[in-house]
This record gives structure tokens, sequence and C-alpha cells, in this order.
């Protein structure tokens, strides 16, 4: 029997740059370098939206064959490396699985 994982949430950064096409290839940039959230069958997707100078990033991922500590510890990295490399305004993030939750939150 197959262990999941579920994650969650949405992100509020502000990328820097002068015009849209700036920011959007500043974030594209940043996110093509982060490290993976990973399920045997598909990883965590990222969408974005553009509000304003802003992107709101959509994070989901129905992650099988992972324990919720591998995916807590990989989402942990994930964000360490994004806040490293963009500010960072709001987080809101739900792990879920095994029966254990984790909520990532900055407002």
């Amino acid at each position: 029997m197959s262990q999941w994982t579920y994650i969650i949430g949405r992100i509020v950064v502000s990328p820097l740059g002068y015009s849209h096409e700036q920011r959007l290839n500043t974030l594209k940039n940043i996110m093509s370098s982060l490290p993976s959230v990973t399920g045997s069958e598909k990883n965590m997707q990222i969408a974005f939206d553009q509000i304003d100078d802003k992107y709101l990033l959509r994070i989901k991922g129905d992650l099988r064959d992972r324990q919720f500590e591998q995916t807590t510890k990989e989402y942990e990295k994930f964000i360490h490396k994004l806040k490293q490399k963009i500010d960072i305004e709001r987080i809101y993030v739900e792990i879920t699985g095994q029966n254990q939750k984790f909520i990532g939150r900055k407002d």
C-alpha cells in the first residue's frame, strides 16, 4: 500500500525588476533553480499569477510514496532557498499525511 503526502498553499512574492517582463523573468529563473518537493509519480506543482507588482505562487502536490517527514524536509529546503532569492510577503502552506499536519505561515 502506498504512502501519500499532500501539500497545498499560497506564497506571495515580490521579484525585483522595473517592468512586468523583468519581474516575470526573475521569478521564472528563481523557480527553475529551486529544489523539488518530490513524489514517485509527480512532484509538487507551482503556478503563479500576477497581482500588481507581486506574484501569487500556488503550490499543490499529491505525493505518492512519501513519508510526512520527507515531504516536510523537502518543503523546508524549498522555502529556505526561495527566501534567500526573493522577498516573501506572505506564506500559507499545509502539508498533511500519515495522520500528521504541518502549517507553514508568514503573515
